[in-house]
């Protein structure tokens, strides 16, 4: 049986609305996220890959380094209730390329040359600058349905 309390999207909620000014994360530039701030971030990437045409179950590609980006998109793909496949930063060519056949990605995120990178291998799907998911409505609620577990 599954607990509710530790599916990710659970906690951002929770966290936000009990606790909101708490500390939850510090990055190597020494910017913070509260909770409340965590799940607005989660909330902006939700909303974008949304309007990307994202939908629950579809798997979003990531290849990103460690940091405010990744986090934002993870966070996101959870309230979406998507999949997340995370791609090394290092890996290019042949094994790119095999990597996302078999991932099937509905969307790429990435940024500079590394989504460069991944545009030129040519996968079938769309691609989104990890800039772009801080555009969103930070006040967007995530997914419509929730999986329910027994």
């Amino acid at each position: 049986m599954w607990s509710e309390d530790v599916i990710l999207r659970n906690l951002l909620e929770h966290n936000a609305e009990r606790v909101p000014d708490r500390e939850v994360i510090t990055f190597e530039d020494g910017s913070r996220w509260s909770a409340a701030e965590a799940l607005a971030q989660a909330r902006a990437a939700a909303d974008v890959l949304r309007d990307h045409k994202v939908v629950y179950g579809d798997t979003v590609a990531v290849s990103l380094t460690n940091g405010p980006e990744y986090l934002r998109v993870w966070w996101g793909c959870q309230l979406l209730g998507v999949v997340i496949a995370p791609l090394n930063t290092g890996w290019t060519g042949r094994v790119l390329t095999h990597v996302l056949s078999v991932v099937e990605p509905t969307i790429v995120v990435s940024q500079g040359e590394l989504l460069a990178e991944i545009r030129r291998l040519g996968p079938r799907a769309e691609f989104v600058e990890a800039g772009e998911l801080t555009q969103g409505d930070r006040e967007y609620p995530g997914a419509e349905c929730r999986p329910q577990f027994s």
